[in-house]
């Protein structure tokens, strides 16, 4: 059996599903005959004392021979939720291939002019649907480009995110989570998981505003910053609240409420509207910060034919995005695989329909 063979067998053979309960249960399948080393593997798993409030329905089966291997409250029936992921990532690995890897590759027009220290031409930020792509990685793209000591570039930076579809969130998502995390949307040119950290300190003293910093750094959200700083106990009182204007669909975010003076710093993450041009802009801000003015602005566009590739990130292997989609139950990869298996099977525009 090959690599990509054992990884599908193994994801394919551990569909867990679990769910709370008041306490543990004899097993349906406990009188079973079933291969003793993994049984006795498997059965040490789920002792673990962290395990036994919940409800844990298992079973592994041999792609080879169809037998069934283990089995644990196998007959139950379990929402499926996020172990559907599994059927993503053995599919991905299969059409794909385990060595895969995506491609984010900026492009300048085929016609590029150099005089002195300018570069006239657009820059196209073209994605192709890496889930992990993040501001280092972009950041090490702009470092190419800056190499070519250009001082201006006389163009606009444009984002090419027509590898995949328009829609931007997944079938069923619910439509008033799409300000946090797990809900992101979905791009061809995804950065930072498409969202922004936002981290909150209390003010120097009672009454002041609380501070604000974001990361990464950038121009392409605004704050309205409410919340002040008071006396011990007054979270309680007026808690912290971090909201995106996301029903307007705007990158506007409004902190209210209180935070006790002496506090730590609190985190929350929200997502971006049109992640895409968040990229973009942030490929401009980056070459700024490292002396390199782009003179146009940031806009939705094609890369033209024969573009030229000025620099491309490869990403790590799709074994290695599998498993932090799985690991981390990540809602963004998933979908974005989806569309990647659906562009790659096609070789038209992706869609979570063709995947």
């Amino acid at each position: 059996m090959n690599r990509s063979h054992d990884i599908l067998f193994f994801l394919l053979s551990m569909t867990v599903c679990f769910y709370a309960c008041g306490g543990p249960s004899r097993s349906r399948d406990s009188g079973k005959r079933f291969e003793p080393r993994l049984q006795r593997s498997l059965q040490a798993i789920l002792n673990q004392p962290t395990l036994r409030p919940m409800t844990i329905g298992l079973k592994v089966v041999s792609l080879a021979t169809g037998d069934t291997l283990f089995a644990h409250r196998s007959a139950g029936l379990f929402h499926p939720a996020s172990n559907t992921k599994l059927f993503t990532a053995v599919s991905a690995l299969r059409i794909l291939g385990p060595d895969y890897r995506f491609l984010t590759t900026i492009f300048a027009d085929p016609d590029l002019g150099i005089r002195g220290d300018t570069l006239s031409t657009n820059l196209y930020l073209y994605g192709r649907g890496d889930p992990f792509f993040s501001t280092d990685d972009l950041d090490r793209l702009a470092g190419t480009i800056a190499a070519f000591h250009p001082v201006v570039i006389a163009g606009d930076v444009i984002l090419d995110d027509s590898y995949f579809d328009t829609v931007p969130l997944g079938e069923g998502w619910m439509w008033d989570d799409v300000q946090y995390g797990y809900s992101a949307q979905l791009s061809a040119m995804t950065i930072n998981s498409n969202c922004v950290q936002v981290k909150i300190m209390p003010g120097d003293a009672v009454g002041a505003p609380v501070a604000v910093r974001i990361s990464p750094s950038t121009a392409y959200l605004t704050f309205d910053v409410k919340a002040t700083t008071m006396s011990a106990g007054s979270e309680s009182i007026a808690p912290l609240r971090v909201q995106r204007h996301w029903q307007a669909r705007r990158n506007i975010i409004t902190i209210t409420g209180a935070l006790p003076l002496g506090a730590g710093e609190r985190l929350f993450i929200r997502t971006v509207e049109e992640p895409g041009l968040y990229a973009a802009l942030l490929l401009k801000e980056q070459l700024h910060a490292r002396g390199v003015y782009v003179t146009g602005r940031v806009r939705r566009g094609k890369t033209p034919y024969r573009a030229r590739a000025l620099a491309t990130h490869k990403s790590e292997p799709l074994t290695t995005t599998v498993t932090k989609m799985l690991k981390d139950s990540d809602n963004l990869s998933a979908e974005l695989l989806i569309k990647t298996m659906g562009q790659h099977r096609s070789g038209e525009t992706g869609t979570t329909q063709g995947g």
